[in-house]
Parts: C-alpha cells; structure tokens; sequence
C-alpha cells in the first residue's frame, strides 16, 4: 500500500470517528468495510444508528458508503423506536442522509411496514416510503403508493392509491 493510499486510509477512520469497524480494506481504490457500526446525530442528540454487513467507498474522497444487509435503529427521545433492515443502502456521510432499498422491513411494538424503498432526509427530519408501502398493526392495515413521515411531528401521511382496511387483518 503507497504512502498516500496509507494517509487517506488513516484519514478516512479520523473522519468516520462515530464508526466503529471491525475489518477495512482498499482494494483498487474502493475502501471496503466489514460490520460497519455508524451513530448519526444533529445538536448533540443521537437520531439514529446504522449498522451493516458491509460498506463500500468507491474512492478516498467519496461522500457515501453503498451499504450491504442494513439494521438502522430510530432513536426517539433516547430510546430505541423503529428497527429498520434492508437488503441494499446508500449512506451519505455528508448530509447524514439514507437511502434503503430492496426488501426493507420496520418494525416498533405497534407496527410493521414494508415498502420497497425509504429515504430519510437528516436535514428536514422527514422519511420518505415508496412504492407497494404497507402499514399492519394488531388492529388495521393501511397500502399506498408513497408515505411521509414526519419525525418531529411524529405524523405519517399516505398518498396515491390509499386504501385502509379496519378490524380485517
């Protein structure tokens, strides 16, 4: 490994100083991770954690990481509150924003939901469901097109095609 491959990597675990890491790699210019452990917070508070099978870096000066068989846990006022698991994701270090797809399944004490994407925007406190977005608690079940949902108003809105069905499950 060149003297400049070694900074960037030295440079890359200052930067990513949140993560904890067990295995990394440089493989012709990517950077490969194995059971990456990311903590994301805004003001001192822990939003949400990230941990994965894998991520990848496509360079030294890449600002995301396509991630690899996905857990992120919600934090809501200090506590766990949804777990999040997909099969593929893209973290943007940067902007602390996430993009999940294929097979994304979530989960709290009162509800599952499926969809076959999510996004979550750090810098508007918002996660985006779409397409086939599916909504199962003990005592109804909603599905639509997309969903928004707000994580400071603590609100879910479902659009396109919306249809909810009560006491059917």
């Amino acid at each position: 490994m060149s003297y400049k491959k070694l900074f960037y990597l030295v440079s890359l675990f200052a930067y990513i100083s949140t993560s904890s890491l067990s295995f990394v790699s440089a493989n012709q210019g990517s950077i490969i991770i194995s059971n990456l452990s990311h903590n994301i917070s805004s003001k001192g508070k822990l939003l949400y954690k990230i941990k994965a099978k894998s991520g990848t870096m496509e360079d030294f000066h890449s600002k995301s990481l396509i991630l690899d068989s996905i857990e992120v846990i919600l934090i809501n006022q200090g506590k766990p509150d949804f777990r999040i698991f997909a099969d593929k994701g893209k973290l943007d270090t940067k902007e602390k924003n996430l993009e999940l797809n294929k097979n994304i399944r979530a989960f709290n004490d009162k509800y599952k939901i499926t969809c076959n994407k999510l996004f979550f925007k750090n810098n508007k406190k918002m996660i985006y469901l779409d397409g086939n977005v599916k909504i199962k608690s003990e005592t109804s079940l909603f599905l639509s097109d997309k969903g928004e949902f707000d994580i400071e108003e603590d609100t879910l809105t479902l659009t396109n095609n919306v249809k909810g069905f009560l006491n059917e499950i």
